[in-house]
């Protein structure tokens, strides 16, 4: 899928800024235009624990490959976190 927002104060404390918009929405969605348009450095995707997804979390970060022209690809910097925490 493409993404969940992530806490914003763990970014914060990173040293990064948040490249999507602030919304009422606690996950807004956004479109392909939208991600090409942020051209993120990194990408973290929150998704669902193990047993209630179907694709491992290396297949979710090979989905990412769809977007070659994303920044956050192109570097490598692509990272799917088990919300379970697994």
């Amino acid at each position: 899928g493409l993404g969940r927002q992530p806490d914003q104060r763990a970014i914060e404390i990173a040293g990064g800024r948040n490249a999507c918009p602030r919304t009422a929405a606690p996950f807004p969605p956004v479109s392909t235009e939208g991600l090409l348009w942020m051209d993120p450095d990194v990408i973290v995707e929150l998704v669902p624990p193990a047993g209630e997804r179907s694709l491992d979390l290396e297949a979710i970060r090979r989905q990412w490959q769809e977007l070659p022209e994303l920044e956050a690809v192109k570097s490598g910097r692509v990272y799917a976190i088990d919300e379970g925490g697994n």
